[in-house]
C-alpha cells in the first residue's frame, strides 16, 4: 500500500478537516464518518487532528509517514525552530 504524507494530512486536516477528509486519507474510516456527519465533532476533534497530526502524533492506519517525502512540520518555540 502507498505510503502517506504527513503534510497531505495536515492540509487536509486543516481545509477539509470538519468533513472527515484527513480521517479518510489516513484509513480511519469509522472515525471519518463521526467527523463527517458531526462537522469535525463540533470543531472539537477537527482540532484535536490537526494538532496530533502537525505533532506528528497521528499515523496513518497502515504504517507510518512516507520517509521519502518527510515533511516535518517545524515548531518554532520563539527563538529558533526545531
Amino acid at each position: 500500500m502507498k505510503k502517506k504524507s504527513q503534510l497531505v494530512a495536515a492540509i487536509l486536516s486543516f481545509s477539509l478537516g470538519l468533513c472527515g477528509l484527513d480521517r479518510f486519507y489516513l484509513g480511519y474510516k469509522g472515525i471519518a464518518f463521526f467527523k463527517l456527519f458531526t462537522l469535525g465533532g463540533l470543531g472539537i476533534l477537527w482540532l484535536y487532528d490537526f494538532k496530533r497530526i502537525c505533532a506528528g502524533d497521528l499515523q496513518p492506519k497502515d504504517g507510518e509517514y512516507d520517509k521519502t517525502r518527510y515533511y516535518r512540520l517545524r515548531q518554532y518555540d520563539g527563538t529558533t525552530f526545531k
